[in-house]
């Protein structure tokens, strides 16, 4: 199922209808998904609220749950995630940077995949990652309109841990 159809499936629950309601001025920040045989069902999807929290909605096949309200680190302006404007299919993004990884990075077998759909410096973005079996990620950009790879970067895990912090986060939330 497409994040469309996921986004719609949430809009139309009681859950978040009756938060947005009393919610007015958040806004839709990211949307992620974990791939990793567990949690593959499961949608997240992370609003934005005037107060500099993020409120997060799970998506499953049965249910609609909140999270409550988590204070987040933001070292730039957080923008609003339009899904309208969304033309790339979840799907599609993945199985894009999985012919890359198969092509380009044979070695490095996917065994976890993280999605997040999100606007990066004005770009609607997958900013997928895979977690790979030598302890190296492999992290590519995708443009969700256009479909094209704007960004790889193949990372061992250690070299990351040893990274005080990154240059200038997205957000952390």
């Amino acid at each position: 199922m497409d994040v469309k159809t996921r986004f719609a499936a949430l809009e139309a629950s009681q859950e978040f209808s009756g938060w947005k309601k009393e919610h007015p001025k958040s806004f839709l920040a990211h949307v992620f998904r974990m791939i990793d045989g567990a949690q593959d069902n499961i949608w997240q999807f992370g609003f934005y609220n005037e107060n500099d929290t993020m409120t997060t909605f799970f998506l499953n096949e049965n249910a609609v749950t909140e999270e409550a309200e988590e204070e987040i680190f933001k070292a730039n302006a957080i923008h609003e995630l339009e899904i309208s404007s969304v033309k790339l299919d979840f799907d599609e993004a993945v199985g894009k940077v999985a012919q890359l990884q198969k092509k380009k990075y044979e070695q490095h077998t996917a065994l976890k995949t993280i999605v997040v759909l999100q606007v990066i410096e004005n770009k609607t973005l997958y900013n997928i990652t895979f977690i790979t079996a030598h302890l190296n990620t492999l992290n590519v950009r995708v443009d969700a309109k256009t479909g094209s790879v704007v960004q790889e970067k193949l990372t061992a895990l250690a070299d990351m841990m040893q990274e005080a912090k990154p240059d200038k986060p997205d957000y952390v939330g």
